[in-house]
């Protein structure tokens, strides 16, 4: 495993990082992709084993922060721990510090993030006098938590808070799909000493399924797989964590990790030196603008629904059929669902907590429209 310096925190922490949603457990929000407890402690110990030593969750992350305290109480001392806030108040920020204490079994974690600070308003209320990070603050001053971050989706917004000086880390999305964070922030980020996470390598997903599911195969796509099966990285998704890993300020990828070949497969990555090809990385970038921008990432944030739909997992199953032919699979998914698409009364109250602005209720109506029966 390759390690890097986290910027100005000086923690030497590994290039592939444990992205812990996959442990969530909590089927109400993400019934498909998660695991069970005894699966979540294997992928976490495999983890730490073969050399991660940078593990991210979150207090939104259902039983994550738990699962993993769960092994901390033997590993504590072989890795960073990295948490985050979602709530922006004082008093809230210094409750969830003591709750992810709790969870992560642990009296000290080493970066705590200030979570999902995506416009100039949440900035300014989340470093007001009543804010979260004034919370943070005294925490690390007690010894509780080491250094702050801050996590976002919009570059030019963590680029603010790079310019105010409070933040040791950025979190931000970078992948094969979306280039915007190494234009300006990255570059920013560098020069200020800032430690760089990227979330999102595999775009939520979307970049794991192998090309050949991709429709309408040009030649150039055809020669792009044989490409990859002979390289150091013979899946798609190998090949966009090392197109993330690759950038020269990033100090750390977090690819969500929910089994032991997603493990193996991530670390195998972080073990290679020579970088991505040239002619291989621009032909990953074409071939992943034909998805275009507007697919969930499976981020959760629309989440809970008034109807309990569960959003994320719709519009997985509705890109599968679509995206990558897999009709029949996709429509025998969804209709185990307990709450369909056709639920969906178009309240709109999904809509301004999606990072990505998606147009849900359009992609309701046409997951309606083509899994069902």
């Amino acid at each position: 495993m390759q390690y890097r310096i986290l910027g100005r925190t000086a923690l030497r922490v590994s290039v592939i990082g444990f992205g812990g949603i996959p442990i969530w457990g909590d089927t109400s929000v993400f019934q498909y992709g998660c695991v069970d407890e005894e699966t979540a402690a294997k992928v976490i110990n495999r983890a730490l084993d073969l050399g991660v030593n940078f593990i991210d969750t979150a207090r939104i992350y259902g039983q994550s922060e738990v699962r993993i305290g769960k092994v901390m109480r033997r590993r504590r001392k072989e890795c960073y721990l990295a948490t985050k806030v979602m709530r922006r108040g004082y008093r809230e920020g210094l409750e969830d510090v003591e709750k992810s204490l709790t969870n992560l079994q642990t009296d000290y974690i080493d970066l705590y993030q200030i979570h999902y600070v995506n416009d100039t308003d949440t900035l300014r209320r989340i470093m007001a006098r009543d804010g979260a990070l004034r919370a943070l603050k005294e925490k690390r001053k007690e010894g509780k938590i080491g250094f702050i971050g801050i996590t976002g989706h919009e570059p030019k917004l963590l680029m603010k808070a790079i310019k105010t000086g409070e933040f040791d880390t950025i979190q931000a999305v970078y992948n094969l799909n979306n280039l915007e964070a190494a234009r300006e922030l990255f570059p920013l980020a560098r020069r200020e000493n800032i430690g760089v996470i990227v979330m999102k390598p595999l775009a939520g997903a979307i970049l794991v399924p192998p090309l050949e599911m991709m429709t309408e195969l040009k030649e150039e796509d055809r020669t792009l797989i044989g490409e990859l099966k002979e390289s150091a990285f013979p899946t798609t998704a190998m090949a966009a964590i090392k197109f993330a890993m690759d950038n020269e300020a990033v100090s750390t990828v977090i690819p969500g990790m929910g089994s032991i070949t997603n493990v193996e497969e991530d670390v195998a990555v972080g073990r290679t030196t020579a970088p991505l090809p040239k002619p291989l990385k621009e032909k990953l970038i074409r071939g992943a603008k034909k998805l275009g921008t507007g697919y969930c990432r499976s981020c959760g944030y629309c989440l809970p629904c008034s109807q309990g739909i569960n959003i994320p997992d719709i519009f997985r199953f509705e890109g599968y059929y679509s995206r990558y032919g897999l009709k029949e699979w996709a429509r025998q998914q969804y209709a185990e669902l307990p709450v369909k698409a056709e639920s969906c009364v178009q309240c709109e109250d999904c809509l301004p907590r999606c990072p990505y602005n998606i147009p849900i209720m359009e992609k309701m109506k046409k997951a309606a429209k083509i899994l069902s029966p």
